[in-house]
C-alpha cells in the first residue's frame, strides 16, 4: 500500500517560504539603502557596513573555505599541488570607488601645495577602483598620448599624414587650380 504525504502542511510550508523571501528582500534592501547614502564618509560607511554585514562576512568566509576545499580536491585529482590553491574572499562590501570630483579635489590640493606626490594620488586611484594600471605603466601610456587641447575630444588629434580637405571652403566644389578672384590672376599673362 502506498503511503503519501498529507497535503495539509504544504500551504504552511509555502507561507513559511514566502516569509523567508520577504525577510531576505527586506534585509537586502536595508543593506543597499545603507550603501547608497552618499553623505557618509568612506571610513564611516566602511564601519557601518562592517557592523551590519557580520553575517554576510561569515557567509563569504564559509563559501571561500568550501570553494578552496573543493578546488584542492580537484588539484589532487589533477596531480597538482593542493596547497598552491588559495581562495581569498572579497570582504569589502562598501562601494567606496573614487568619484571624479574627489580626483579633481586631490589634484587641486596638490596644485595648492599639499605635500602629496602624484604616485600617492595614483595609488589612491588604484585602491579605489579608478585605474588598474601601475604608476609606471600609466606614465608610459601618457607619454604615448598627444596632449588634449581645450574642446578636443580626440586624444590623438588630427592625423599628420592626412592633407587637409579644403573642398568645403570652395562652394562650387571646383579644384581646377583657377582662381575666381580677378585680382589673383597674373597681370603679365594678359600681355600687359
Amino acid at each position: 500500500k502506498f503511503i503519501g504525504v498529507d497535503s495539509a502542511g504544504l500551504s504552511e510550508q509555502r507561507l513559511a517560504l514566502e516569509n523567508d523571501y520577504r525577510r531576505a528582500g527586506q534585509r537586502g534592501g536595508e543593506l543597499l539603502d545603507m550603501l547608497g547614502s552618499g553623505t557618509a564618509s568612506g571610513e564611516a560607511l566602511r564601519i557601518r557596513v562592517a557592523a551590519r554585514t557580520a553575517t554576510v562576512t561569515q557567509l563569504a568566509l564559509a563559501g571561500a573555505f568550501g570553494l578552496q576545499a573543493m578546488l584542492r580536491i580537484l588539484a589532487r585529482w589533477m596531480r597538482l599541488d593542493p596547497e598552491a590553491v588559495l581562495v581569498v574572499p572579497n570582504l569589502d562590501f562598501a562601494d567606496d570607488r573614487m568619484a571624479s570630483s574627489e580626483l579633481v579635489q586631490a589634484m587641486t590640493a596638490k596644485t595648492l601645495g599639499a605635500p602629496w606626490s602624484l604616485r600617492s594620488i595614483h595609488v589612491n586611484m588604484q585602491e579605489r577602483g579608478l585605474t588598474d594600471m601601475s604608476y609606471e605603466d600609466e606614465l608610459e601610456e601618457l607619454g604615448r598620448e598627444a596632449p588634449l587641447t581645450q574642446g578636443s575630444s580626440d586624444p590623438d588629434g588630427p592625423e599628420a599624414d592626412e592633407p587637409e580637405d579644403d573642398s568645403e571652403d570652395d562652394p562650387n566644389g571646383s579644384d581646377d587650380g583657377e582662381s575666381e578672384d580677378p585680382e589673383d590672376e597674373d597681370p603679365k599673362a594678359d600681355g600687359e
